[in-house]
């Protein structure tokens, strides 16, 4: 129970990095993160900024981030499902 409880926040924690990764690769800082803006787009990589675009993928860390806390109070769910109404994260959840 304890492991699976680790592997589920782990998961969490890997998808707002590479949230956060994408969207740094969109409007990043190159001498901060070490590599070019929009590299990601020169390569055609599929990511969560080409998906969603960049709003769409603040939005979805924002989410992520949100879902840290465990479990989420019912007013915190209608409140977060107000403001992102169709992000991916919810299937990830155990709401």
């Amino acid at each position: 129970e304890e492991l699976q409880g680790l592997s589920i926040y782990a998961d969490k924690i890997g998808l707002a990095f590479q949230i956060k990764d994408d969207i740094l690769s969109e409007e990043g800082n190159p001498e901060i993160t070490g590599k070019p803006v929009g590299n990601d787009k020169e390569l055609g990589k599929c990511t969560y900024v080409s998906y969603y675009g960049l709003d769409g993928a603040k939005k979805e860390l924002l989410f992520t981030q949100f879902l840290h806390k465990n479990p989420p109070l019912e007013y915190e769910i209608d409140t977060m499902s107000f403001f992102v109404p169709h992000s991916t994260q919810l299937s990830y959840s155990s709401l």
